[in-house]
Formats: structure tokens, sequence, C-alpha cells
């Protein structure tokens, strides 16, 4: 570690500032005496933070009619800091970060809590069984009713249309025959014993968990030969890996 003083008796040591009579004094900004650090956007956006022109009342009343803080951002032409700041204070957000803010750990804890993440993401057994019932830290919790229409308007505009990853050609907007609907679909339940082909799992009558599957994706080929059941879980996973495959060109788009 260099060490040099001053003829004030300033010395520096590592980032921190020291006197020779009063000790450590203040950490050294590491932006300190440096031009040209930000990019044109970042000090737009550092300057749109530190407007104090909007109005608190409007972001809290946005925010109890279920807005989040980006759509708020968005509706009072800010940014989200500066909505979530405002909203700190009235008690209305929660801090999510004041769990464990401030909370000194020791070199133990934060060595486990570090080899505990890489097999989270490294060992799918791992993640698996630390995922499962009473080893899930959100296990028994639940959100907020605002925080779940949040959720589900932000993810609705994420994956409408071409944003969704299994976007093909926007054939999933093609209406099913009539025949497919009344009669064909439950045809295919009954020969397969309502049971899915794929996981053997098996479901009442009108329980609503099974689906008729084309495969080449054709919903007017509705021959007893292109059509299988399988439950709602089993068909997610199938067009799942169907998605992959188109993106290696392994398959057709179907």
């Amino acid at each position: 570690m260099i060490i040099s003083k001053t003829p004030l008796g300033v010395s520096f040591c590592g980032d921190m500032y020291y006197n020779m009579f009063m000790g450590r004094i203040g950490q050294i900004p590491w932006n300190k005496d440096r031009v040209g650090v930000y990019s044109e956007e970042t000090l737009a956006r550092m300057r749109l933070s530190a407007q104090s022109d909007v109005s608190t009342e409007k972001i809290i009343e946005l925010y109890k009619q279920g807005k989040s803080c980006n759509e708020i951002a968005k509706i009072l032409g800010t940014n989200y800091t500066v909505a979530w700041r405002r909203l700190v204070p009235t008690g209305l957000l929660r801090d999510k970060g004041c769990g464990s803010r401030g909370k000194k750990r020791s070199l133990k804890t934060r060595k486990r809590m570090s080899k505990a993440q890489k097999l989270l993401k490294n060992d799918p057994e791992f993640k698996k069984k630390h995922s499962i019932g009473k080893n899930n830290p959100f296990y028994k919790k639940k959100h907020k009713p605002e925080t779940i229409e949040a959720m589900k308007r932000k993810l609705s505009i994420m994956f409408s249309g071409k944003n969704n990853p299994q976007w093909i050609d926007g054939r999933s907007f093609e209406p099913y025959t009539s025949a497919f609907k009344r009669e064909i679909r439950h045809q295919i339940y009954i020969r397969d014993g309502y049971a899915c082909q794929k996981c053997g799992i098996t479901y009442e009558p009108g329980s609503g968990r099974l689906v008729a599957h084309h495969k080449d994706g054709n919903k007017k080929n509705c021959s007893m030969d292109n059509l299988i059941t399988l439950c709602r879980v089993c068909h997610g996973i199938l067009h799942g890996e169907n998605y992959k495959k188109r993106r290696t060109g392994m398959v057709d788009d179907n």
C-alpha cells in the first residue's frame, strides 16, 4: 500500500483520507477531480432524478390507483428513482432492502451464502430441493393485491404479440373450427381415456385441465392422427421445447 504525505499533514492510504492528528477524516469519492466520466445520457438522467417540481401528492394518488413506480414515472415525465424516493417515506412502498441493510455478517456466513448462490445457479438438483415447500423463501407468503395487478400489467406488455418468445407468425390468433370445439376435442379426450399422453396423469371429464394438441400446429388440420391429449403443464413444456428447437433451427415452425 502506497502512503504519501502532504505539507498539511494529510496522507493517502488506499481510498481514505488520513490526518496525522485526527486520524481518518473521510473517504475519497471515486470521481473526485475527474472530467468526462459520465455520458450525456447519464447526466440527463441524473438531472431528471434531482428535479423537485414533481408533485408528491400526484405520485401518491397514482400509486393508490395501482400504478407501479415505472408507470408513474412515465405519466409524470420523470424516472423510477424520483417516484420511489417520494413513496418510501410515506410507508406505502416497502423498502425491499430494509430487511438486511446494515447487518454485518461474519466471514463464515458470507462464504456459506456465496456457496449456496453458486449451487442454486449451477446445480439443478440443489435448486429443486431448496425451491419447494418450506425450503422456498416465499413459503406461505403472498404478494399484495396491488403488486399482483402491477405484475400482470407488466407481464402483459412484455409478453404480448411479437414480444412473446413463442411468437411465430400470429397463428395463435387464428380461431379453432367450431367442429373442433364442439365435438372433435372431446372425441380425442375419450379416445385417450382423459389421460395426458406424455406424463400419464388422468383428469375427470370437464375439469378443464386437458387440451387437444395439434401436432403440426395447424388448427384447421383436425384429423385424429394429428391430435393428441396433453395436460396443460405438458402442453406448455412442449411448446417451450419447440421454441428452443426453432431457435437452433432443428424444427420447423409448428
